[in-house]
């Protein structure tokens, strides 16, 4: 009404308070469109510092939702708006200090804090409090106990002071502090109440963030009992929070992380006090594995989508992003330019306009885990097997599921499996002697007969396990020792939760058969078929000289083009339709063109990098977790795994990102991917939503199954997928992805020379939804 009659202040007022309800009710979909309309009330009517003041407000959103780059953005936008007296003022570099610090910085994010709490001091403004309660958070960060007990106390005195309350967050900081001072009930007690104002009014803290707080002080006061019931009320409230997050592929990533320390908490509390209850251990396993099957869904069912008259806009900011990828590279810094940076922000802002993703619900989120490990047993068939892992700091879990077993069993902590695993990688990659096949004893030490008896591995992976070349693995004790690779075919799944499962995408295929083939992308000057000046030939980083930018240039990879052919003579009895990018075709407008209709087989023979890192600690649970600790938080390296395409006229290579592949909105379903380039398996790993490279996002956009690698490869006359492609046979045999590729591993080890080490054929693993 105030629109319409044209009251700009009232109708500013109304959007923002709209924005502030839902945001205390988690809809955070709905707040931020809220707070996008009072932004532009405020324009309409000249009031530039109530618009900045307001997008605050919007890049708290961003912020608790673990999207540290659009957070930031937001404040750099802000800060013209909003005067250096202003209230606002003191707001914003107390937004700044968390993101110092969530960032790892924490002695700069201490001094912008205390500024900020000195300047709402004078001031006398009520953002004190909220100051002190932020800098308790940073002084838990780096372990200063006693200045965090004392700033939360503070927080608490200036709160009542200044506001007549006390929020629960402050409550949930002095419960952190005792937990750590060995007061386990004295923590349970501030939780208590901190539960009691939560559930009686709103506020921006989501109760299930309390609940896990209290259920982990019940548990150290060993209220075994308690602490289950807190967690399991903890996972259906977040079940219901995770509805309203942003629908942009990365604050779903994060915010999965988040959630999934849940999952991590149940796991850690059963084996703790019920290791042999049946029924706790397989309310465990779904719930892990329904924390990374919800996390491939949801970035799936939503895509990259954008408001229509917002896609040209968008689409200009993925190619300007590109060229930042490019200069980034040129620059050769260890971390992403402050433009990369900035960008992909602007991708994630416009995602995030995108509708909410509220409403979406699994649907088997209210059948009982018995009933669905049960469901998982009968699909696994008698000659599969399922091993599930969930990383913990302390302990980790194995679940091995076969049609007949279920059982649970506890591994070491993150640290020792990230050092076996990589002790795996290191033998594979050298042909190492047994006796230095770590994570092959232990894991052949726990595994059941059984489980060692089947044909078929499903492997739901989490944390360092990753990076595990499973193919290579030894195991000990049969008559003589044997690479895994010859008893079992291996399949890694997202989740259990996908085996049998229909397709993600319900597309049809409307023309089956048609491979689309990208290889021997022109990669440098010296390189005959470029149409710019030739040059000497440069490999890497060719330097400029001073005061000039490096061109980057790679050495050509010839035998690419055999590789393509061999590709196309295996799958002629089933592909109708090739379609090959080479030299300069294979740039990024030809392959979109190209995946504008059906694809099978989507096949890479082509240099695969790692952009500049995005260093430094991200945290996925901004209140209930500081920055610095391994619950709630991941260290997010590398930034970029990008797939290099042809060299323009203008002397730059294009790339193609994962964060452009998931935003560019492909649609592939049920297709298979082949990543044949350096490495193009790597990515960073967050807790929950899994393995975050091409591989992921290549499954975003459909795909049934995507082959990829852990260490880098020559370059060679493709006999290896030759062999693989006639072995898939698809459609004509029928044969999985996962055993045509340990039938062609298991041809190159028993075929003699060089092709038979393990560094040759077992960097290649598989990626599938079955």
């Amino acid at each position: 009404m105030a629109e319409t009659a044209g009251d700009g202040e009232r109708a500013m007022r109304f959007w923002n308070g709209a924005g502030g309800s839902r945001h205390a009710i988690s809809q955070y979909s709905e707040a931020l469109a809220a707070y996008q309309r009072a932004i532009q009330a405020a324009r309409r009517i000249g009031q530039n510092e109530a618009a900045g003041a307001i997008s605050l407000n919007v890049a708290t959103v961003y912020m608790f939702l673990g999207d540290l780059d659009a957070a930031e953005l937001t404040l750099r936008e802000a800060r013209d708006k909003i005067p250096s007296a202003s209230s606002w003022a003191v707001q914003l570099q107390l937004q700044e200090g968390q993101i110092q610090a969530k960032r790892g910085d924490l002695r700069q994010a201490e001094d912008t804090t205390r500024q900020a709490i000195q300047a709402a001091f004078f001031r006398g403004f009520e953002s004190e409090s909220l100051g002190w309660e932020k800098l308790g958070w940073i002084y838990l960060a780096g372990n200063r106990i006693a200045p965090a007990e004392l700033a939360f106390i503070e927080a608490y005195r200036v709160s009542l002071l200044r506001r007549g309350e006390v929020p629960p967050a402050i409550y949930q900081g002095l419960a952190r502090v005792r937990l750590t001072q060995g007061d386990a009930l004295g923590a349970e007690r501030l939780l208590d109440t901190a539960l009691d104002i939560g559930t009686k009014r709103a506020n921006t803290t989501p109760l299930w963030y309390l609940y896990q707080a209290r259920g982990r002080a019940r548990e150290a006061s060993h209220d075994f009992s308690g602490a289950l019931d807190d967690y399991r009320r903890a996972i259906r409230l977040a079940r219901l929070w995770k509805s309203g997050v942003l629908p942009a592929s990365w604050m779903q990533a994060a915010s999965d992380a988040g959630v999934s320390s849940l999952s991590a908490d149940l796991t850690a509390l059963v084996q703790k006090s019920a290791p042999d209850r049946r029924d706790l251990a397989a309310e465990a396993f779904i719930e892990v594995e329904d924390t990374k099957a919800n996390s491939l869904r949801r970035l799936t069912l939503a895509g990259a989508r954008v408001r229509p008259e917002r896609k040209e806009e968008y689409g200009e900011v993925r190619a300007k992003l590109s060229d930042a990828l490019f200069r980034s590279l040129q620059a050769g810094s260890q971390l992403e330019s402050l433009e990369v940076r900035e960008l992909r922000a602007r991708l994630s802002v416009f995602e995030a306009e995108a509708a909410s993703s509220a409403g979406w619900k699994d649907p088997e989120s209210d059948t009982p885990p018995p009933a669905r490990l049960r469901a998982i047993q009968t699909r696994l068939g008698p000659q599969r097997a399922l091993l599930s892992f969930q990383v913990g700091d302390d302990i980790s879990a194995l679940w091995v599921v076969t049609a007949e077993l279920f059982q649970m069993i506890p591994l070491p902590g993150r640290a020792e499996l990230r050092e076996c695993a990589d002790h795996e990688l290191q033998a594979a990659r050298e042909n190492a002697a047994a006796s230095e096949r770590r994570f092959s004893a232990l894991l052949s030490r726990h595994l059941p007969a059984a489980v060692l008896a089947k044909a078929d591995w499903a492997l739901s992976l989490d944390g360092p396990l990753f990076n595990v070349p499973w193919a290579a693995l030894r195991v000990p004790g049969r008559a003589s020792e044997r690479y895994l690779i010859e008893q079992q075919s291996l399949q890694v799944i997202p989740s259990a939760l996908f085996l049998g499962a229909a397709p993600l995408v319900e597309t049809a295929r409307k023309n089956p058969g048609r491979l689309v083939a990208v290889a021997d992308p022109i990669y440098n000057r010296a390189d005959s078929r470029w149409s710019g000046k030739p040059a000497a030939l440069a490999m890497g980083l060719a330097g400029g000289g001073e005061g000039n930018p490096k061109i980057i240039e790679f050495a050509r990879l010839n035998a690419t083009a055999w590789e393509v052919e061999a590709v196309k003579r295996a799958t002629s009895d089933w592909i109708s339709e090739s379609v090959v990018l080479e030299g300069a075709d294979a740039s990024p407008e030809a392959l979109g063109k190209a995946l504008g209709k059906p694809v099978s087989v989507l096949h890479f023979a082509t240099h695969v990098i790692a952009s500049p890192q995005r260093g430094g600690t991200l945290l996925l649970m901004p209140e209930a977790e500081s920055p610095g600790t391994d619950r709630g938080s991941a260290t997010v390296q590398p930034g970029e795994v990008l797939i290099a395409l042809s060299m323009d006229e203008a002397q730059k290579i294009k790339f193609l990102s994962v964060s452009e592949i998931i935003s560019a909105n492909y649609r592939l379903p049920e297709s298979l991917v082949v990543l044949n380039g350096c490495s193009s398996g790597v990515g960073a790993v967050l807790p929950g939503a899994g393995l975050l490279g091409l591989s992921r996002a290549w499954m975003t956009a459909g795909a049934k199954a995507v082959v990829a690698s852990h260490w880098p490869m020559m370059d060679e006359d493709g006999r290896f997928f030759e062999m693989f492609y006639r072995e898939l046979g698809y459609p004509g045999k029928s044969s999985s992805v996962a055993r045509a590729l340990s039938r062609t591993q298991l041809a190159m080890l028993k075929g003699g020379g060089w092709r038979s080490d393990p560094r040759y054929w077992a960097t290649y693993f598989s990626v599938g939804r079955d």
